[in-house]
């Protein structure tokens, strides 16, 4: 399930933070050099989104990592994006236009 929308909200923001993770999410492909950590979660939620569920070793790696609430809080956020780019696709909602820096002035 994909979503023009979020991914450019993000990527105005945080693409110069983390380039090569940025890329490697945009090109739909895990960093090689990621860590292991990383790896499972991006293995886990590319099998859920792909298949709609998962195996039992990408579950046993991510819950591993997560343990039992916190694999519960992934799958609920990766539905609620999920439900979030579906409204957003189906409605055709425009992406916005960037807004302007503030530059903040010191005050004297």
């Amino acid at each position: 399930m994909g979503c023009r929308l979020p991914l450019d909200g993000f990527t105005r923001s945080d693409q110069r933070a983390v380039p090569a993770t940025f890329h490697a999410t945009r090109a739909s492909a895990c960093s090689k050099n990621a860590p292991k950590d990383e790896r499972a979660l991006y293995a886990f939620i590319k099998e859920l989104y792909r298949d709609k569920r998962v195996s039992n070793s990408t579950y046993k790696s991510v819950n591993k990592i997560l343990g039992d609430s916190g694999t519960v809080e992934l799958v609920g956020l990766l539905g609620y994006y999920a439900m979030v780019a579906m409204t957003i696709n189906v409605f055709r909602m425009p992406v916005p236009a960037p807004k302007p820096k503030v530059v903040e002035t010191k005050s004297r």
